[in-house]
């Protein structure tokens, strides 16, 4: 969701939320402190797997989150593959994603790098902050056009 944040570019920033946690979290406030004592919360397919394995989490978390998005609103599938919830999420851990050409070949190649920035397992391989992942994702639009609507 974009939220206003007049220190940011264009006045707004993307936050990534999780509904379902958030209305836990409303019904029970207690729970909040769950977050903050290494209680893995929060959507499965969505964590990184820094949130999976318990760790302090930062901002690029969340690019990871966006990654797992962005994947999913171009291929209509999830980057990690498995059985159930725990072969993904030990896919997330040991192997790599989906390459998204390999599941919509027609997609650019510079759609696909970015997509695969987000996703990297070690969040210093990722983009550093939402600014850099739509600077990525507009370099994207300039070249290819693929998102001329969603970023104009």
């Amino acid at each position: 969701m974009l939220v206003p944040d007049p220190d940011a570019t264009g006045g707004l920033r993307a936050v990534v939320m999780d509904f379902g946690l958030a209305k836990i979290l409303q019904e029970d406030p207690e729970l909040q402190e769950l977050t903050r004592s290494g209680i893995v919360l929060g959507t499965p397919e969505f964590m990184s797997p820094e949130q999976l394995l318990g760790r302090e989490l930062d901002g690029r978390s969340d690019l990871y989150a966006t990654g797992v998005l962005a994947f999913e609103m171009f291929t209509g599938r999830l980057p990690f593959e498995g059985k159930n919830l725990q072969e993904v999420a030990l896919a997330r851990l040991k192997g790599e994603p989906l390459r998204l050409r390999s599941v919509q070949p027609e997609l650019p190649q510079e759609l696909e790098t970015v997509i695969g920035r987000a996703l990297a397992q070690d969040p210093a391989d990722r983009f550093q902050s939402m600014d850099e992942l739509r600077g990525a994702f507009a370099s994207v639009t300039a070249k290819t056009g693929v998102f001329g609507r969603v970023l104009g």
